[in-house]
């Protein structure tokens, strides 16, 4: 017994019959390789059919016979705030733009991981763009028996074979701790990422290395994990050391956005007279007033075009290996002196 509700969907044979063509017309017309080698007038009237119709190509259907499918799967990570969300958001429309689709999975380490790989391969997509707060260190010994390209965002692992766009976050601290010391600042608090699985965790050590090359080592460093909360909760914690820091440094504009709103309104504070605040990413809400915050911008447009730049790549040449690394830019705003 049919379902009178079940939605029926107008077909490439429904499409034939409304335009008086054959099928295999209909399919030519809606097949790239056959551009300009059908007449005009078919393509217009089996357009003209397709659009009184409904009707579009099923793309899932095509990838069944060998086609891609211009599908891009996007792996991105749990909680990953305003920053990542705007940068998927980015990444998601660039990806449309450009003819394909995206799909995306969210890689929840309570769910596993091996499961979300395992979600993935499910699907005939094209590639896989694997985002950084998705990639702790074990993600990427799921993705090795894949045969599909492989592209890192915002992440580069040594002797993998993946393809890499992500900035240069080393240099950018480098150049954050020569600021800092060349300004002044004698007492200085780094709020870091997670201690385990995170990919920022080269780079902050880096900056913790960098400080005390300068012979001004970090008073005090704490762990968040790039939550608004955690800032809070480590603005407090740094100001019951003896030595009380005149700038805290964040790995995440998240965590400073945390510090500043803490050490004005619940230690009546003045930014930056009494004390400076320093973030990283260079978050869209960094630039407001209320906050007005010095950061480490990564240049998130540019690599999003060389992403998508990398994917049409692949897809020509899916043996080779793309490492596109970019330059980051220390913005100074209001939150330091």
């Amino acid at each position: 017994m049919s379902n009178n509700n079940e939605i029926k969907y107008p077909t490439l044979k429904d499409v034939a019959e409304l335009a008086g063509v054959s099928p295999i017309t209909v399919s030519r017309v809606f097949n790239e390789k056959w551009t300009g080698r059908v007449k005009e007038d078919t393509v217009q009237k089996v357009s003209e059919a397709a659009r009184k119709l409904g009707y579009s190509p099923n793309q899932l259907a095509r990838s069944l016979n060998g086609e891609r499918t211009n599908i891009i799967a996007v792996v991105t990570g749990k909680k990953t705030g305003i920053f990542y969300d705007e940068l998927l958001h980015k990444l998601t429309t660039m990806i449309q733009k450009d003819g394909k689709q995206a799909l995306v999975f969210v890689a929840d380490p309570t769910y596993g991981i091996e499961k979300i790989v395992e979600q993935v391969n499910q699907f005939r997509v094209d590639a896989i763009i694997v985002t950084s707060p998705a990639l702790k260190s074990e993600i990427m010994n799921f993705f090795t028996n894949t045969k599909r390209p492989i592209i890192l965002f915002n992440r580069y692992i040594e002797q993998s074979t993946a393809s890499a766009v992500w900035s240069d976050g080393i240099l950018g601290m480098n150049r954050l701790a020569r600021y800092l010391v060349d300004n002044n600042y004698k007492n200085i608090a780094f709020l870091t990422g997670p201690p385990e699985g995170s990919t920022e965790l080269e780079r902050d050590m880096a900056f913790i290395t960098g400080l005390t090359n300068l012979g001004c080592p970090p008073m005090k460093v704490l762990s968040g994990d790039y939550t608004y909360e955690s800032g809070c909760e480590a603005a407090l914690a740094f100001f019951k050391e003896e030595t009380k820091p005149d700038v805290i440094v964040c790995s995440g504009d998240n965590m400073a956005f945390g510090v500043l709103d803490t050490v004005k309104n619940k230690l009546g504070l003045r930014v930056p007279q009494d004390i400076s605040v320093v973030g990283y990413d260079d978050n869209p809400v960094a630039k407001l007033a209320s906050y007005d915050l010095t950061t480490v911008k990564q240049p998130f447009d540019k690599m999003v075009d060389a992403t998508i730049d990398v994917v049409n790549a692949l897809l020509d040449e899916p043996a080779q290996q793309k490492l596109l690394s970019f330059d980051t830019q220390l913005i100074i705003r209001g939150s330091t002196r």
